[in-house]
């Protein structure tokens, strides 16, 4: 993950095992947990997501999570930086 420079990543295996990884040696926020929480439970509903030429299918995941946790970004009470990030996401995957 330090490759990429990802706060956190979530998966499935063929098998059907969810992975969330989360990368500690940059301290991350209570928003990027809730994200992988979210992403994890779309595996549990949807399955994977298939490979795709265009990636249609994995940007239209990050958009409803994205849109999802901005809906109750003063409830779950996320910090600036954070929403700052789903802003971004939604304008970032919102545009496909």
């Amino acid at each position: 993950m330090e490759a990429i420079e990802a706060l956190a990543s979530t998966d499935m295996d063929v098998e059907g095992r969810i992975s969330v990884k989360i990368h500690d040696q940059q301290n991350p926020s209570k928003g990027v947990w809730l994200e992988e929480f979210a992403h994890a439970l779309q595996f549990i509903r949807y399955g994977n997501v298939p490979l795709s030429s265009d990636d249609r299918e994995r940007r239209a995941r990050e958009l409803e999570v994205a849109q999802c946790l901005f809906e109750r970004v003063e409830r779950q009470n996320l910090t600036q930086e954070d929403r700052s990030h789903l802003e971004r996401a939604i304008r970032y995957y919102g545009e496909a």
